[in-house]
């Protein structure tokens, strides 16, 4: 469980979700001569010299080598616990359906085949130019059982079990137990580490093959499926065996990670805002600014109301001209029409009585 990411290898899932008969990656094996990718072996290589069938570790760290040395040129000032965070958070879930797939209480997936899921450039190079570096404090939080001397029982269902309470709350990174144990066969030994949200990692799942008796003292198992839960609460160490009872002489575990409440450190990249002004001055600077954009508007509405009055009366005065133009034509109209028939009247009675 500690490993953080993984990277694209030979002949097995990749990010669609499918299996491929032909490696995801490739890489030079020899030259001049036909090399491992001979026809047919790899249908994305048409170059014989190259190999597809390169995966593994042995492909896995350089990839993610390469992903940070991408990262390093965005921002040569990233720690490496800001390397790690990255990430972390920019990792992509890969084989969705792998059952070993759980979420912690921080809301991040992680399988202890898979970490954190593949590692995916773009978004890492990305979140390395959006964000600041984390807390330069890494606080920790240490138990020891000294001289414990207990015993480790062979029955992986009654675990000897070790409970440290934690007040201190801190954001977890990384948890390393460490452990001095006499046992006849260190495979047999199965360690588990639970913490207060019930996200449980099992650092040693046994190795039944391992049969050699030599276990160093203060060996280390480190995990990082608690990286951003809360600290505060149960933490219990689960020891336990298979076919043979063993011994714990000594027990410690170290809970690294950042203080809650911790403020980012000015990033050297990136340039430094103009401090932010405290509310009271903030608040009153918005009040002028309505009460200015008030005292505007109700100007122009004012104006406005001026401009139609006006407009109205220039039409009611055009109107009434009008109305007297017409009316006066009128009058002239009907004078002239009375006296012509008067007129012609006079003259047909002339006319009549001439006869």
């Amino acid at each position: 469980t500690n490993i953080l990411i993984n990277a694209p290898s030979s002949s097995y899932f990749v990010m669609n979700e499918t299996r491929t008969s032909y490696s995801t990656i490739a890489t030079t094996d020899r030259t001049g001569a036909t090399g491992y990718n001979f026809p047919g072996n790899s249908q994305d290589v048409s170059d014989t010299s190259c190999t597809g069938l390169f995966g593994g570790t042995s492909a896995s760290c350089p990839i993610v080598t390469g992903v940070v040395a991408l990262m390093l040129e965005a921002k040569p000032s990233l720690t490496w616990r800001d390397i790690q965070w990255i990430l972390v958070h920019s990792a992509s879930r890969n084989d969705k359906f792998h059952p070993e797939w759980e979420m912690n209480s921080a809301g991040l997936w992680y399988n202890r085949y898979y970490g954190f899921g593949t590692v995916d450039a773009e978004k890492a190079v990305s979140m390395v130019l959006s964000r600041d570096h984390v807390c330069d404090l890494h606080s920790t939080l240490t138990k020891e059982w000294i001289n414990s001397r207990g015993v480790i029982p062979s029955n992986p269902d009654s675990p000897l079990v070790f409970t440290y309470t934690v007040a201190t709350p801190i954001v977890v990174e990384h948890v390393v137990v460490s452990l001095s144990v006499s046992h006849p066969h260190r495979g047999h030994l199965l360690v588990a580490v639970q913490g207060p949200s019930g996200t449980s990692s099992v650092l040693a799942p046994g190795r039944p093959k391992d049969l050699s008796t030599d276990l160093s003292e203060d060996a280390s198992f480190m995990s990082v499926q608690f990286w951003g839960e809360s600290s505060t609460g149960n933490w219990t160490i689960a020891l336990s065996s298979v076919h043979q009872v063993g011994l714990i002489h000594n027990l410690r575990l170290d809970v690294y990670g950042s203080p809650v409440n911790c403020s980012l450190p000015v990033d050297p990249d990136t340039p430094v805002d103009p401090p932010t002004p405290p509310i009271p001055a903030l608040l009153w600077s918005r009040i002028k600014l309505v009460i200015i954009i008030s005292v505007l508007l109700f100007v122009v509405l004012v104006i406005t109301i001026a401009v139609l009055v006006e407009v109205a009366k220039m039409q009611v005065m055009a109107s009434r001209g009008v109305d007297e133009e017409i009316l006066k034509e009128m009058l002239a109209h009907e004078d002239s029409s009375e006296f012509d028939f008067f007129d012609t009247s006079s003259t047909s009675s002339l006319s009549t009585i001439s006869e």
